[in-house]
């Protein structure tokens, strides 16, 4: 759909005199249409990174470098930025259009966290691998990129919230939301990590650690690792959660099913039920609720390993839900979900 709307806004452009009303129209009209490409670009990027993944040896340092370099001419009179590498020669594989993608939304973020000036400072260095490493490779050391700032920070509600897609605290129509998924999803495709914290009037510091030689195996962190044979029945509401969702357990699994209410989930379970060797729900799904939804599970596949997730209180989930089943609150991260995957499927 842009892409006509682009081409005749430029054969338009050519049409009209310049200067002219007609033609600051186009121009307006040109310009959203820029915006709109940019933000499915960037949603596409969020939930199928996957789609344009080309990874290939390179210098991580070097891309830093330039990434930077170019982002310079967009701070703030007021505001500096600080570069921090520590290792001469980072050769890596990655993706280069992706991971430049990543570590511009980062510093976006910053930006905008600089209201009132300061410091953004950019560090690349060699760090002692974190605990949740441990699930997926045996190396002692990652390679870390870490974009630091000295602005508003967060408070504890919205830094619960700044990785679900579409959630912004900027004003309507200046940013998509996606930011911080897409830098998730990016930092996941490589076989890495994203790690961050912030305090309210101190600051943020987001921090992407990678695997030193790169995601060989194709898998996310965490991923169980036997169970290629199995099928994945994810049923959720939310649309963006079923594609993020599809994306990273189908690199684990043979299939990945979804359905976003009870009905679809009915239709599945019936069509497929022989196949389907876990269940993964959330318990906003529509229907009859989660008492009705387990009802029909329980008829149908009463042996199926479950997992649920959402907002509600564990307590008063563990009392709907069968003794082996796992419940998961949100906001949890996605190595939660993997190992909650690999302890049902065994």
């Amino acid at each position: 759909m842009l892409v006509p709307l682009l081409g005749y806004t430029t054969l338009l452009k050519t049409e009209l005199a310049a200067g002219s009303s007609a033609s600051a129209y186009v121009s307006k009209l040109e310009e959203s249409a820029r915006k709109s490409e940019r933000s499915m670009d960037l949603m596409l990027t969020a939930v199928r990174p996957q789609r344009q993944f080309n990874s290939v040896e390179g210098d991580l340092a070097a891309l830093v470098s330039k990434v930077v370099t170019s982002w310079r001419a967009n701070l703030a009179v007021d505001a500096r930025i600080e570069v921090t590498c520590e290792i001469e020669d980072c050769r890596l594989a990655f993706d280069e259009l992706l991971m430049s993608l990543a570590i511009e939304q980062l510093l976006s973020n910053a930006q905008y966290a600089l209201v009132f000036g300061g410091k953004l400072t950019v560090r690349l260095r060699r760090v002692q691998a974190p605990p949740e490493f441990a699930q997926r490779s045996t190396a002692a050391e990652v390679v870390e990129i870490e974009v630091s700032d000295g602005g508003m920070g967060m408070t504890p509600d919205v830094f619960t919230r700044c990785c679900e897609p579409f959630f912004s605290t900027r004003p309507r129509g200046q940013a998509s939301g996606l930011g911080l998924t897409a830098v998730q999803s990016i930092t996941l495709l490589h076989g890495g990590l994203m790690g961050m914290d912030s305090v309210e009037g101190s600051g943020t510091s987001v921090r992407l650690w990678l695997p030193l030689g790169g995601n060989q195996q194709g898998n996310a962190p965490g991923a169980p690792a036997s169970s290629r044979s199995s099928t994945i029945l994810y049923v959720d509401p939310d649309p963006i959660g079923r594609e993020v969702a599809k994306t990273f357990l189908s690199r684990t699994v043979e299939a990945v099913v979804s359905a976003k209410d009870e009905t679809e989930m009915i239709k599945l379970l019936d069509r497929n039920g022989a196949r389907i060797s876990l269940a993964i729900i959330s318990d906003g799904i529509s229907g009859g609720g989660v008492l009705d939804s387990m009802a029909a599970i329980q008829k149908m596949a009463p042996k199926l390993p479950l997992i649920w997730f959402g907002v509600r209180d564990e307590a008063s989930m563990r009392e709907l839900l069968p003794e082996r089943a796992i419940y998961l609150r949100k906001p949890f991260p996605l190595s939660a979900l993997f190992s909650a995957v690999r302890s049902q499927l065994g």
